[in-house]
């Protein structure tokens, strides 16, 4: 098991700041300030328009009520 843990504001935003570094050349990231609001959103909705339609996996069955749930 891992050292930590994130909940799920931090995971977010380090797959927001993750998205947003990747267009960034790394000596420009070495400087660059926080992302804004706007710069998160547009890696959001990136990410979000590029696996929207994954289908790989499958529900978790060991929560019972997932189960019952349509994996899509």
């Amino acid at each position: 098991m891992a050292d930590f843990e994130f909940n799920r504001r931090q995971l977010m935003g380090a797959l927001a700041v993750g998205a947003v570094a990747s267009t960034i050349a790394l000596p420009e990231l070495a400087f660059a300030q926080a992302p804004s609001g706007s710069a998160i959103q547009a890696a959001l909705t990136r990410a979000y328009d590029r696996y929207k339609s994954l289908n790989e996996g499958k529900n978790a069955d060991y929560i019972p009520a997932l189960t019952e749930v349509p994996p899509k």
